[in-house]
């Protein structure tokens, strides 16, 4: 997981974000006020993968309580609003507007509004927006008294939102929330375990194997989501561990009980544009197949899905 955050002092009021396509449509008018008014805007990618990434943007207002708010930003290498919730967004070129939801709007002294978007990147380069524009005023680090400008946009207050963000748009697919699936089956005289590779790791990501509390693997298997324990008993219980940057991490829930029959072989790549796994996997008999399961082997791709 790539998360990039920055933080800004912004003269005027609060922001969110809700869908306005990849890229097109006008930019949303900008709120006056007369009040003192400031700012502080959180702005995260909290997770990447090939061709778009999410983020979260989180504003808290400094100064006076405010009814209203939308907030501008641009980018600069390419980068696209692709979906969002908990605001109106739309861009305009490189010009992005959210807008407050109707519900989420007031935001009192020292209080916080939040939204969040998934977009569309260049798979090169995603930098944080430079600067930010609340309500019509440039960020200045300090509480001030805005510019004026058109009124806030006029609309009737939705209901607030179920906890369940909206469904993806265009090609993207609902995600389930899923853990390691660590199973053990039978092969012969050895289990082959298999597990899951979660939508926020890496293909990279490595992992040690343990029977029972003893690791069985002498480093880190990477490129597989297998391991064939040759010789260990049937009914032996297995747990996972992911390794990032050499560190190991909570174990996984324990393996379900080994049974016999068939393998199943799992890949762990992870298609474009997607992040969580539920997939077809390719099956193979204990006594031979075109693709055998073992320790280290890289298998069938499974087919992922994702939500925002």
């Amino acid at each position: 997981m790539l998360t990039s955050r920055r933080r800004f002092a912004l003269l005027s009021s609060t922001l969110a974000g809700t869908v306005a396509g990849a890229g097109v449509l006008a930019a949303v008018v900008a709120t006056a006020a007369s009040a003192a008014a400031g700012c502080r805007v959180d702005y995260a990618v909290t997770n990447q993968w090939q061709g778009g990434f999410g983020a979260s943007v989180t504003i808290t207002n400094l100064g006076d309580p405010i009814d209203r708010w939308s907030l501008v930003w641009s980018y600069t290498a390419g980068q696209a609003v692709t979906q969002a919730w908990n605001a109106t967004v739309t861009q305009s070129g490189a010009q992005v507007t959210a807008v407050d939801a109707g519900y989420n709007g007031a935001i009192p002294t020292n209080g916080t509004a939040s939204f969040g978007f998934n977009g569309s990147w260049n798979n090169s380069s995603n930098p944080v927006p430079a600067s930010f524009v609340l309500n019509g005023t440039s960020c200045t680090g300090a509480v001030g008294t805005p510019t004026t400008g058109a009124p806030p946009p006029t609309t009737t207050a939705p209901p607030p939102p179920t906890t369940t963000p909206p469904p993806p748009a265009g090609n993207a697919k609902q995600m389930e929330d899923l853990n390691r699936g660590l199973v053990s089956v039978r092969s012969g005289s050895a289990n082959l375990v298999s597990w899951r590779l979660l939508g926020t790791e890496a293909a990279s990501t490595g992992f040690n194997v343990y029977r029972g509390g003893t690791k069985v693997t002498a480093t880190p298997i990477t490129n597989s989501t297998n391991y064939l324990d040759s010789g260990a008993a049937a009914n032996a219980s297995y747990t996972v561990r992911a390794v990032v940057n050499g560190t190991e991490q909570a174990a996984s829930e324990a393996s379900s009980p080994s049974r016999t029959g068939t393998s199943t072989c799992r890949s762990r790549h992870r298609p474009a544009g997607t992040r969580r796994t539920t997939r077809p996997s390719a099956t193979s008999t204990a006594t031979g197949s075109t693709r055998s399961c073992s320790s280290g082997t890289r298998t069938t791709p499974r087919t992922t899905r994702r939500r925002a």
